[in-house]
C-alpha cells in the first residue's frame, strides 16, 4: 500500500531509517543499502534492465541517499567514510558497570521511563510527536517526564538544548502542541505546525526515535542519570 498521508510516509520513513541503521554496524554503501532496503530490487540486472526498472532503480536509490544526508545531519549517528564512500553507525558513548547486575538494573530503568510495561506502546498509542510535545510541555502520556529530561539534559545535551529551542519557538508562535489537544488527535494536525518549526520537531522526533527509542529497544541503558537511577556509581567512557 502506497503511504498517502504525512503521517504515513514518515512513519515509512522512521522505519527506512531503522532498518539502514541496523545495517550499518558495519560498512555500506549507499548501492549496497539500496539493496538490503529494498530486497526486491536484487533481480534486476542493472546491464540488461528495461528503462522502467533502471528508473525504479534510481528512485530507490535516491531515497536512501536523501535518508543518509538526513541521518549525517543528526549528532552522533552515522559516520561517512570519503575515501571509500561507505557509511557506518557513529561511535555511541556507553556507560561503564562494575557487574552485570548493575547493567541489568539500568536497563530495566532505561525500558521503564522510555517504553512502559509494554514495548512499543508509547510510541504506537501516542506517536513520537506527541512524546516530544509531552516532554517539552508536559502532559499524557509522559508520567516520568522530569526523569527523561534529567538524562536528556546529563547524557544527551544536544537534544536538550534542540527540545528547549522547540519549546521556544512554539511558545512565541502561539501554536497549540500535540499534548494538549485532546485525544485522539485531529486528523491533520501535523501539519499545522508552523513551517518555520516544522524542521526543528522533525529533527526532534528523529533523534528521540533513532538515538533512544531504538536503542533502549535493542537493551541498551540511557546515558546520564535521574533522580531515580537504582546505581549512579558508574562512569562514562567513549
Amino acid at each position: 500500500m502506497v503511504p498517502k498521508t504525512m503521517k504515513e510516509i514518515y512513519d515509512v520513513k522512521i522505519k527506512r531509517n531503522a532498518l539502514i541503521l541496523e545495517n550499518l554496524k558495519t560498512p555500506k554503501t549507499p548501492e549496497e543499502l539500496t539493496k538490503i532496503v529494498y530486497p526486491e530490487l536484487n533481480k534486476i540486472n542493472l546491464e540488461k534492465a528495461s528503462n522502467s526498472e533502471k528508473r525504479k532503480y534510481r528512485n530507490k536509490l535516491r531515497n536512501i541517499y536523501n535518508d543518509l544526508t538526513f541521518l549525517r545531519a543528526l549528532p552522533n549517528i552515522v559516520d561517512y567514510d570519503e575515501t571509500r564512500g561507505t557509511y557506518q553507525r557513529a561511535g555511541i558513548k556507553k556507560k561503564v558497570f562494575r557487574n552485570k547486575a548493575e547493567l541489568n538494573m539500568a536497563i530495566r530503568h532505561a525500558k521503564n521511563l522510555i517504553i512502559g510495561d509494554n514495548e512499543n506502546s508509547v510510541a504506537l498509542i501516542f506517536g513520537i510527536s506527541r512524546i516530544v510535545d509531552c516532554l517539552a510541555f508536559g502532559g499524557r502520556p509522559l508520567t516520568k517526564r522530569k526523569q527523561i529530561l534529567e538524562h536528556l539534559k546529563t547524557g544527551y545535551p544536544e537534544i536538550y538544548e534542540t527540545l528547549k529551542e522547540y519549546e521556544k519557538m512554539i511558545k512565541e508562535s502561539g501554536y497549540t502542541p500535540d499534548c494538549i489537544k485532546p485525544f485522539p488527535i485531529p486528523v491533520g494536525s501535523w501539519r499545522e505546525l508552523p513551517k518555520h518549526i516544522a524542521p526543528i520537531k522533525e529533527k526532534l522526533v528523529g533523534q528521540f526515535e533513532l538515538r533512544i527509542i531504538e536503542l533502549v529497544k535493542e537493551g541498551q541503558p540511557l546515558l546520564g542519570e535521574c533522580d531515580q537511577c537504582p546505581n549512579k556509581r558508574f562512569s562514562i567512557s567513549e
